[in-house]
């Protein structure tokens, strides 16, 4: 079985793509072009990999005018975008074979308004480079959903409704830089910036609050000497 391999994120972010590297424009022009400058080497985008084919998607080729040709994405630059890119056709995963796959993510200085946060995902949805969490009104998802998990709309739906708007038969692995305490992130004490993973077109990924949902964080790593800051920091380049 071959699947594509997407990068998807949340609020302001910018990737460098190594065989999948990435970056987050945070605020300042200086401390955006300090991780042009610190980023690893990165692959050509365009001989490896396609922006997601949906109208609103806001990622985009950032050239970083290094000598060495490396290229960066950027995913999105303001509130409530959406930005996905994913590995074209022929180089897809192939899950019978082993792979290793490397990835350079900045997030920016902001150590507590960093965006949403973005996602690396593994995915078979029928959508292909279309594949994107929606809103039961068709809606691009965005917040807590990263664009990838299912959309919890709707007060009195169900767990397998919230899946079903999720990328489907899809893995994904979320680095999350925002905490919504209320609802997705009700399980993941105080840390506000975590890691963690599960199956977005899953209905056991989800699990119910009461007139909320909350998203089953697996394998969940978060700060232990700092349980507010892991992904974002001052000077962190």
């Amino acid at each position: 079985m071959k699947l594509k391999r997407l990068l998807i994120g949340g609020i302001g972010m910018l990737m460098a793509l190594g065989l999948v590297s990435q970056v987050l424009v945070a605020h300042a022009d200086a401390d955006y072009d300090k991780a042009k400058a610190n980023a690893p080497q990165g692959l050509p985008l365009s001989n490896y990999f396609k922006f997601g084919d949906f109208a609103g998607n806001s990622a985009k080729v950032v050239d970083t005018g290094r000598s060495d040709g490396t290229q960066m994405v950027q995913l999105t630059d303001a509130k409530a975008e959406v930005g996905t890119i994913w590995t074209g056709d022929d180089y897809a995963l192939d899950l019978n074979k082993n792979a290793t796959a490397s990835m350079w993510m900045y997030f920016g200085n902001y150590p507590v308004d960093a965006g949403d946060g973005m996602a690396f995902v593994i995915q078979n949805d029928t959508r292909g480079v279309n594949a994107v969490s929606r809103a039961s009104d068709g809606t691009v998802g965005n917040g807590q959903t990263l664009g990838v998990w299912g959309v919890d709309d709707d007060p009195k739906g169900t767990a397998a409704q919230i899946a079903s708007r999720g990328i489907q038969n899809s893995w994904a692995l979320e680095f999350d830089t925002y905490l919504n305490s209320n609802n997705f992130d009700l399980r993941t004490g105080v840390a506000k910036q975590h890691i963690a993973s599960n199956y977005p077109g899953y209905a056991g990924s989800y699990g119910s609050g009461g007139d909320f949902f909350y998203l089953n964080h697996n394998g969940l790593m978060k700060n232990s000497s700092d349980p507010n800051y892991l992904l974002s920091s001052r000077d962190n380049t």
